[in-house]
């Protein structure tokens, strides 16, 4: 006969008096924040001031992207925003200001969910849209180097989206339609020579220019 290995998990020994969860939470060595929907800290783990030397009620209420570096916001507000709208996970690398107005690099990694609470008055189901970051220092040999490397990554990014809005600005100049001027010039009191310049669009990357005289 098989062993019966079932367990009774009232039997467990964990004191949920005590704050068992909580217990838990405070043994993770990565600083774990939960945000709302606008980026706001709604819950941030004992970690913060080991981590930033920042204790955790001060970061209740305060939006993420006030701690970091200023190089690092454009992008993570991007990012933010297209994974928030889409419920997608994704990884970051930042720098987040310690108590001491100096940064640190760090590696996060977010992940949004829906909260489906239920008012207790109404006892309707709400649903909020929440994010946990989990944040960790990034093992670098030079901090000079992860700063580097957010420069460039963030001058990419910012040039990709510049290149894409002119590409847009220049397909709106090649669907216009045909444009034409004509320009006279007059020699003397009875000739008058005129040159008509049509404007047409032959592909989406070059531009006829063909001049006829009159």
């Amino acid at each position: 006969m098989a062993p019966n290995f079932q367990i009774e998990i009232d039997s467990l020994p964990v004191d949920r008096s005590a704050g068992f969860h909580q217990k838990v939470v405070d043994g993770i060595e990565d600083l774990l924040l939960v945000l709302a929907e606008d980026g706001r800290v709604l819950y941030a783990s004992t970690k913060s001031f080991s981590l930033i030397q920042i204790k955790p009620e001060a970061l209740i209420g305060r939006y993420i992207s006030t701690y970091m570096n200023v190089d690092d916001i454009p992008v993570f507000l991007l990012e933010w925003k297209e994974n928030m709208a889409l419920g997608s996970s994704w990884r970051s690398h930042h720098r987040l200001r310690q108590g001491d107005d100096t940064y640190k690099p760090f590696e996060s990694t977010f992940k949004p969910y829906t909260d489906n609470t239920v008012d207790g008055k109404t006892g309707s189901k709400k649903a909020t849209k929440l994010c946990l970051m989990t944040s960790r220092p990034y093992q670098i040999t030079s901090t000079s180097l992860m700063d580097s490397f957010l420069e460039h990554y963030t001058t990419n990014i910012r040039l990709t989206n510049q290149l894409a809005w002119l590409k847009g600005e220049a397909e709106e100049f090649y669907e216009s339609t045909i444009s034409t001027t004509t320009a006279c010039i007059q020699k003397d009191d009875t000739t008058v020579q005129c040159a008509t310049f049509k404007l047409e669009t032959t592909t989406a990357n070059a531009t006829t220019v063909s001049v006829s005289r009159i």
